[in-house]
Parts: structure tokens; sequence; C-alpha cells
């Protein structure tokens, strides 16, 4: 690689890390502006680090983000000690930075006070920015650090799955809650819990999603030119075997943005108005043209 493409590459992947970072950031400022204005004060329990934030609140009266620190840097020294300094070094970024984030909003919130005191508002808003800020987190790579740590290391030390091992941790924290909830308030963070579990796929596969076709036609060959030159896709043919009458022919397969599917496929239609079409939508798409820079575009 010449030293010019060197640094092109570089700033690009600078650019990248820089931009993933800021989203990063930004969901740790969703995720706790939900928990200060949305989750505490209708009394909600928290899953997560944060329930046991809350349950040192609720018992003793210190702030979620004290003890949510406090409980960090321990995570972080036992991570260090048990998984090694690269296990560490990728973890500190969200443990620092989620605490921070939410000292400076418990702050802001002594200010302003609340939004709302509607519950059903609340409850809303709760989950569906709670789903918001960990999609924005998981989606560029991070973890909100805290209870997924303690996880791994039982993992390693005593063989317990990582998803049971987290399932029981989360189970804890939850409970050391309830002695000082409400029922309301633990029926509704519990109910935040499902919802932001299901809405949290769709924020995930949502910057990503793609739909692809799948195309069958005797003008395979006018409908690929087509696809590759005016319709400015990338596409991929493979042989195949007509089932009905046993000739030999090619599938093309492209994927697109949702917003062209309507104009590809009537571009294909006039071609071949008996075209055989498949079109299914896909969670992820990485390579040329999607998460690699093709002539600098």
């Amino acid at each position: 690689m010449s030293p010019g493409c060197a640094g092109a590459f570089s700033s690009v992947m600078n650019a990248k890390s820089i931009k993933r970072q800021i989203m990063i950031l930004l969901g740790n400022v969703i995720l706790a502006i939900c928990i200060q204005y949305f989750l505490l004060p209708p009394g909600f329990i928290v899953g997560g680090l944060t329930g046991v934030g809350n349950a040192f609140r609720l018992a003793f009266g210190l702030p979620i983000s004290y003890v949510v620190a406090g409980l960090n840097v321990i995570f972080l020294v036992l991570a260090r000690v048990f998984m090694g300094r690269e296990f560490a070094a990728n973890t500190i970024v969200c443990t620092i930075e989620y605490p921070i984030v939410l000292w400076a909003v418990e702050r802001i919130y002594d200010v302003t006070g609340p939004l709302t005191d509607n519950f059903t508002l609340c409850l809303v808003f709760s989950a569906i920015l709670f789903a918001f800020g960990i999609s924005l987190i998981i989606g560029n790579g991070a973890s909100s650090g805290g209870l997924d740590v303690i996880a791994v290391i039982l993992n390693k030390k005593t063989g317990i799955s990582v998803s049971r091992a987290l399932n029981a941790l989360e189970l804890v924290a939850l409970a050391a809650q309830v002695p000082n909830s409400q029922k309301e308030g633990i029926l509704a963070g519990l109910l935040v819990i499902i919802v932001y579990t299901a809405l949290l796929d769709r924020f995930l596969a949502r910057g990503v999603s793609r739909i692809q076709l799948q195309i069958s036609s005797p003008k395979y060959e006018e409908i690929n030119e087509m696809i590759q030159t005016s319709s400015g896709h990338g596409s991929t043919m493979y042989s195949a075997i007509g089932g009905h009458e046993k000739t030999p022919t090619y599938i093309i397969q492209t994927v697109l943005d949702k917003k062209d599917l309507f104009r590809v496929k009537e571009q294909i239609l006039k071609i071949d108005p008996t075209a055989f079409i498949t079109v299914t939508n896909v969670s992820e798409v990485n390579g040329r043209g999607f998460t690699i820079e093709v002539d600098g575009k």
C-alpha cells in the first residue's frame, strides 16, 4: 500500500472511529436521560448495574452515578486480574463514560426537575429511550459495562455460560430493589424491560436493513447489465436449473435500499414482464458498496 493510500485509509478509519465514539456517547446520554427523567421519578425498578445503583439509592440515599462508578472501577480491576489487559482495555471506555454522563444528567435534573409526573408517559418513554440508547451503544461495538464483565469472568472461572450468569445477575439486581419499591414500580419496571427487549432488535436492525432481490429470467444478462449500470447496484449471478423445464439458467441476486425497490423492480419488469422476483428483508449488509467504500465514494 502506498503512503498516500495508507494515509487516506487511516483518515477514513479515524473518521469512522470518531463517528462511532460520538454515537456511543449519544447512546450513553440517552440512557442517562431515560433513567434520570423517566425511570427513577415514578419509582420503576431498573435492570443491570444501574439497578444495583438504584438499590443502593433506595436503601441508603447514595447517588446512582457514584455507585455505578465505584462498582465499575472494581469490575475493571477484576477484569484486568482475571481476563487480562486487552479485555480490560476494551471495556474501559463505556465503564468510565457512562457514570460521568449519568452524574452530569443528575446535576441537570437537580436544576430542571422532572419533565412529567404522568405514569403512562414515563412508562412509554422509558421503554423507547432505553432501547434506543442501548442500540446505539451495542450497534457501534461497545458495551455499557458492568454486570456483563462479571458474567464473562464467571464463565471463565466456573464454566457457567455468559447468558445464564448475566440473567442470574440481572435477577439479583432487580430483586435488590424490590424491598424498597412500590408494587406499581416493580410491575412497571418489569414491563419496561420486556418492551425494551422487544424494541432493541428493531432499533439494532433499523440502520442497516436492506432489501435483497433474487431474479429468475431468461433475459438474465440484460437484467444484470441494467442492475450494474443504470440501477447503480452490484449483483451476483449463480447457476441454477429450472424446476419445471429443467433448463440451465442463472439467478441474479442484488441488495439495495428500500427506497430503490420500486424503481429497480419496474426496470426489471420492463425488460421481462414474466421475470420471477423474490423480495427479502436482510438485517445487515457488509462489504463493498455498503461498509467498504468503492472508488472513494
